[in-house]
Parts: structure tokens; C-alpha cells; sequence
């Protein structure tokens, strides 16, 4: 029996379900992708801000619940922020970093973002530059940044390296926690589903519960934005802005009851899977 793996059908999506599969099979248990369509596919055109959090989760999750599907892939960081982890199980962490996809030879004078914490992360990094709504999985905004919409791209690093990217008509940078502060679980997929305890990841869960609880103790979603560290083995607050007013007792309670274990990895310092894409450091 295979056990059947609910997934959306972006490329990114795919390849992250893939990693999954490849997990289960290593375990012995046999697996197959089952798309499914979700109201993010279905939306290509209003902001992620208007589509609330599930809307790329959501119908994976009903899937899994009507029998469907055995196991629902899902980003972490897309995971409704008011649900317990309770059920979920994670794959071990990719790269938390964002980065700057800049068309070879052109200064970021225009950036796109649907992301409200990277848009405000580009504004104290490049205060000339304007920053432009863009939506799509990654192929469309790659494409519309080399038809020349868009002088730059602020996405993901675990996504772009799950997908191999290399193209030699862009410029990477790496940007630093300190420079664009990852979303709360970014890097980390969780796995929905019975089946996911096979090849769960205790330290990758362990970071999202606790970057999920600080969300919850902040009371807001961006631009305030959280990553594990495992320093003094304690959790380290990172965001844009003040921490909410009426919110710190919450946030040291969470800080108080979340301390992080030593076998929490830290967020990789080199970049894996990029291929030949060139690569540059903004100052």
C-alpha cells in the first residue's frame, strides 16, 4: 500500500512533496503525489494579505480529513497561526534566509514582494528603491523579472534551492537574518498526517512550535517575524518593529517556556543547491 501524498501543483510544491515521498521511501513505505487545488492556485490576482492565512493549506488539510489523502504537505510558515502543532510533523529544516534575485547587470531599483516584512526589510535596505506587489509561484515571477517588471525579487532561500535554481541571467544574495528577518518557520515543511511520524524531524518541530508560539504571544503576523537560534539555548527575538503594546508579558512568558534544546541546529551559514547562479553582497 502507498501511502498518498496531498500536495499543490506548483513545481515548488511538487519538489517539496517529492521530499517527503523520498523520506517515506527510505523508511521502506511506498508513496504517490495526489494533487490538489487550493484557494491560493485558485487567487492568482488578490494580495496574500487579503487571502488570510489557509489559503494554501486549507483544502489539503479538508482532503486529509474526508480520506483523500494519507499525509498533507504543507510550508510551515503558511500553516494558520492560531492552530496548535498537535498532529503535525516536520522534515528537517532548510534554509530560513531570504534572498535578493537580482537580474544580472541592474541595480534593485524595483523589488517585488507580496510579503509586507520583506517589503519594510527592502525599504531600510534600499530606501531609493520602490517596492512592487508581485504574486505567482516562483516560474511566473521569475519570468516577469526577466521581462523587465521587476529589477528584483525578494524570495525564499530553501525554496529556491529545493528547486535547484541556476540561471546565469540572475544575481543571488543572501540576506541576513539581520538584514530581512525570516518569517516564523520558514524552511521548515510540515507534514499533516499519521504517516508523517515515520520521518518526523524532532528538532524541526521543535523549532516551530516554538516559532509558532511567539507569533501567538506577539499577536501579529508580519512584519513581526521570529527565528530559533540555538545560542545560550535560549530563544532569540528578532522583528521589523516594537514588540506589540499590552503584549510582553505574553512574549516573556513564551520566552520563559520555550527554551530551545541543545540539538536545535543552527540556520545553515553557506547556501546548498543554488547551482551556478551568480552571486553577489549588498552592503
Amino acid at each position: 500500500m502507498k501511502i498518498r501524498i496531498g500536495t499543490r501543483a506548483s513545481a515548488l510544491a511538487m519538489a517539496q512533496a517529492r521530499l517527503a515521498a523520498q523520506a517515506l521511501r527510505q523508511k521502506g513505505v511506498g508513496a504517490e503525489l495526489v494533487l490538489i487545488s487550493t484557494r491560493g492556485d485558485e487567487d492568482a490576482a488578490s494580495p496574500l494579505a487579503a487571502l488570510g492565512r489557509g489559503a494554501f493549506t486549507s483544502a489539503l488539510s479538508r482532503a486529509l480529513a474526508a480520506g483523500e489523502i494519507d499525509l498533507a504537505v504543507h510550508s510551515a510558515k503558511d500553516l494558520p497561526e492560531g492552530e496548535a502543532h498537535d498532529g503535525f510533523y516536520c522534515l528537517p529544516r532548510g534554509d530560513a534566509r531570504d534572498v535578493l534575485v537580482s537580474a544580472a547587470g541592474r541595480a534593485p531599483v524595483r523589488i517585488g514582494t507580496s510579503s509586507l516584512r520583506r517589503a519594510q526589510a527592502m525599504a531600510r535596505l534600499f530606501p531609493a528603491a520602490q517596492v512592487l506587489p508581485v504574486r505567482g509561484n516562483i516560474d511566473t515571477r521569475l519570468g516577469k523579472l526577466f521581462a523587465g517588471g521587476y529589477d528584483a525579487l525578494v524570495l525564499a532561500a530553501a525554496g529556491l534551492s529545493r528547486l535547484g535554481f541556476a540561471d546565469a541571467r540572475a544575481a543571488v544574495t543572501f540576506l541576513s537574518p539581520a538584514q530581512c528577518v525570516p518569517a516564523a518557520c520558514q524552511g521548515i515543511l510540515a507534514l499533516e498526517g499519521e504517516a508523517g511520524a515515520l520521518v518526523d524531524d524532532a528538532a524541526a518541530r521543535r523549532a516551530a512550535d516554538i516559532e509558532r508560539a511567539m507569533q501567538r504571544a506577539l499577536g501579529q503576523r508580519d512584519p513581526g517575524a521570529r527565528l530559533t537560534r540555538p545560542e545560550n539555548l535560549h530563544l532569540t527575538l528578532a522583528f521589523l518593529g516594537e514588540v506589540p503594546p499590552g503584549r510582553e508579558a505574553a512574549v516573556r512568558r513564551a520566552m520563559d517556556q520555550t527554551p530551545l534544546p541543545p540539538d536545535v541546529a543552527p540556520v545553515p551559514a553557506e547556501p546548498a543547491g543554488f547551482g551556478k547562479g551568480q552571486r553577489q553582497g549588498w552592503q
